[in-house]
């Protein structure tokens, strides 16, 4: 059997009242699965990530990314990084 490593985010307003400013229609749930074996690529993969985009905290916040053009660099950077990974995406 093999041992995998699930992280799973979310992205939306868990509201119901989607009439109010700001309050999506929806929430959008992710998972990407590594198997055990690409780990520690992974975890490295992660912290280049981290140092290049000059994130903060510590850990990839998508929110603090902001939605401009310098936000969108980072996003397609931290995507392009990951590649390399054997992974799974389920959307």
């Amino acid at each position: 059997m093999k041992k995998v490593y699930i992280y799973i985010d979310e992205s939306g307003t868990p509201a119901l009242q989607t009439e109010k400013a700001g309050v999506l229609p929806y929430i959008v749930y992710c998972a990407f699965i590594i198997e055990e074996q690409s780990i520690t690529q992974a975890k490295e993969i992660l912290s280049q990530a981290i140092l290049q985009n000059h994130i903060q905290q510590g850990y990839i916040k998508s929110v603090n990314l902001h939605d401009n053009a310098d936000g969108y660099n980072k996003r397609i950077n931290i995507l392009n990084l990951l590649k390399p990974l054997e992974h799974y995406l389920l959307p």
